[in-house]
C-alpha cells in the first residue's frame, strides 16, 4: 500500500496523484496527505525541518477541510466535480465497480471513515495531537466501533478501547463467517487504528 504513494506530487499543502478522471486525487485529498506523510514517517527516512514544518501545516491544512467539513478545497472545484448530480453520481458509482471505468461520484461534502483515520494519524506523528479533540465525525459515517475508537484517542478512556477491541472482534468474526477478505486500502487504514492506539496508549506520539 505505501507504494501507492511513491507517484504523488505536491500541490500547495497537499498531495495528489494523477488518474484518468482529471480529478487527480481531489475526491481523496486528506487521505491521500495524510498517507503519505505517514507513510514517509514510519518508513523512518531522516526529514528536514522545512519537510517536517510543510507536513505540520499540511496536517492542519486537512484538519481545516475536516473541520467543515469537505473533501477538497473551493480552489480546486471544477465544473464536472460540482454540477453533478445524485443520480448521475450513482450511476458513475456503478459503473466504476461493474466495468471498472473512472468516473467522478464524490459529492465535496459527502465525508467516509478513511479521510479521518489517515488525518488522526498524520496529526499523531507530527505532534498535533490536541486538534483530534476539536474534530467532530459527521453522524452519517458513525459506526460503533468507529465512534469508540475515535472516543479513545480524543479521552484516553479505557473503556472505549475495550468497546473498540470488542466490535471489532465481532466485525471480524462476522467477515471471517461471510468469506471477505479485506482490501489493501482496508488493511492500510486498520495498520492506522492500530498505531494511533499504540500512541495514545504509550502516550507517544511525536
Amino acid at each position: 500500500m505505501t507504494q501507492f504513494y511513491d507517484t504523488m506530487y505536491q500541490d500547495g499543502y497537499y498531495y495528489r496523484r494523477e488518474n484518468k478522471d482529471g480529478s487527480n486525487g481531489m475526491y481523496d485529498l486528506i487521505s491521500n496527505t495524510c498517507g503519505k506523510i505517514s507513510a514517509v514517517i514510519l518508513s523512518g527516512i531522516i526529514l528536514t525541518g522545512q519537510e517536517e514544518r510543510w507536513n505540520e501545516n499540511s496536517v492542519v491544512a486537512c484538519y481545516g477541510l475536516l473541520r467543515i467539513p469537505q473533501r477538497w478545497p473551493e480552489r480546486m472545484d471544477s465544473h464536472w466535480s460540482t454540477t453533478k448530480t445524485l443520480f448521475e453520481r450513482v450511476i458513475n458509482r456503478a459503473r466504476n465497480k461493474l466495468f471498472g471505468a473512472n468516473l467522478p461520484f464524490r459529492f465535496k461534502g459527502l465525508m467516509t471513515r478513511d479521510p479521518y483515520t489517515n488525518w488522526a494519524l498524520a496529526a499523531m506523528l507530527t505532534g498535533q495531537v490536541s486538534l483530534i479533540k476539536l474534530v467532530k465525525i459527521p453522524w452519517y459515517i458513525r459506526t460503533p466501533s468507529f465512534m469508540a475508537w475515535w472516543k479513545f484517542l480524543q479521552t484516553g478512556k479505557g473503556k472505549y478501547l475495550k468497546a473498540y477491541r470488542f466490535l471489532e472482534f465481532l466485525d471480524a468474526g462476522l467477515m471471517w463467517r461471510l468469506g471477505i477478505k479485506d482490501k489493501d486500502y482496508v488493511l492500510w487504514l486498520n495498520a492506522c487504528r492500530e498505531e494511533c492506539i499504540k500512541r495514545k496508549w504509550t502516550g507517544y506520539s511525536h
